[in-house]
């Protein structure tokens, strides 16, 4: 696709006029039909919110590993909590035997699942920095008010209710 530029799509008319909404739908469905992705802006996700989240988990990353790995799981699953370097391995997803990633994780599930977990399986939370498990869940329920925003945008694209996807998020 050499020469093709990624669409820019201003969503923050959503919620303006039905014609307001029908052309950010037209012009989301013809950006994912013509090139396969699309740039969104005006999407409502504070900037300071996204920065200071960033910053909160650079600072978790940059703490000793012995302080990170109170925050790893007890169970071998890699489904939540601190995974350290050579935890994670892609090529063995894929039955091979190169060496695991050169990467660190910070792993948590679902919000909207966390509720559910027994005891022991939600979300491993670093005590350190103070402010991460803030940080994250107010990050974590601004993008899914964004995911709600793009799933109606998205059936609108499609000419199906702008509430379609509800039941299946």
């Amino acid at each position: 696709m050499t020469g093709t530029t990624v669409p820019v799509i201003d969503i923050a008319a959503w919620t303006g006029s039905p014609a307001q909404k029908h052309a950010i739908a037209r012009d989301f469905g013809e950006a994912l039909e013509k090139t396969g992705f699309a740039a969104i802006v005006g999407h409502g996700v504070p900037e300071p919110l996204v920065l200071e989240t960033y910053r909160t988990v650079k600072d978790f990353f940059a703490m000793p590993l012995g302080e990170k790995m109170r925050s790893a799981p007890p169970e071998p699953a890699k489904t939540r909590g601190y995974l350290a370097v050579g935890v994670e391995s892609v090529a063995a997803t894929l039955d091979d035997d190169r060496p695991a990633d050169l990467c660190e994780a910070l792993v948590f599930r679902s919000l909207l699942r966390e509720a559910g977990q027994p005891d022991g399986i939600g979300n491993i939370y670093p005590e350190q920095p103070a402010n991460l498990r803030r940080q994250v869940r107010d990050y974590f329920w601004a993008l899914q008010g964004l995911a709600a925003r793009l799933n109606q945008i998205a059936a609108v694209a499609l000419d199906l209710p702008d509430d379609y996807f509800e039941p299946y998020y």
